[in-house]
């Protein structure tokens, strides 16, 4: 069986090939009745469609028509347009709040990280002299101390005066 020409045969009809395939397509046609059917059927209705196109005229008041309705989308498209700078501004103005905000965590947390390393680094360097780690332990056994002796006191003067 012989494989029909429908892609080439727009084409062909159209005058949209060159002249190698042109040949081969008349070529084929010759011997197939299935491609030479179909290539009339075509032809007919090209026909019928340009007579329908010639034979149709427009109204009179096409061309006033066309240009009215041209003129009335122009002022339609001028009315909206004047919306379309705030929700412009609007959209920049949400955008620019969002990454400020982003901006801000991303400074909260870059923060964070870094007193924690602050922290580490202090911590280790003074566990890496005996001196300084001793001084930290007395001095967080005197606030301690401190504190707890304040906090009795505190204690005692509430249930004083409450009791």
């Amino acid at each position: 069986m012989k494989a029909h020409l429908d892609d080439q045969l727009s084409a062909y009809l159209d005058d949209e090939l060159i002249v190698e395939d042109r040949l081969a397509v008349e070529a084929h046609l010759e011997s197939c009745e299935y491609c030479q059917a179909l290539l009339d059927d075509w032809l007919s209705m090209q026909e019928q469609v340009q007579v329908a196109f010639q034979s149709t005229e427009a109204p009179i008041s096409f061309e006033i028509n066309v240009m009215q309705a041209i003129q009335d989308e122009q002022q339609v498209s001028v009315s909206k347009s004047w919306l379309i700078l705030p929700l412009f501004v609007l959209f920049v103005i949400i955008m620019l709040g969002i990454a400020k905000g982003m901006m801000f965590i991303k400074l909260i947390h870059s923060s964070m990280r870094l007193s924690i390393a602050l922290l580490y680094m202090v911590t280790h360097f003074m566990s890496s002299i005996p001196i300084l780690a001793i001084t930290a332990v007395f001095l967080s056994i005197a606030i301690l101390t401190t504190s707890i002796y304040y906090l009795r006191r505190a204690i005692r003067l509430t249930s004083v005066e409450g009791g």
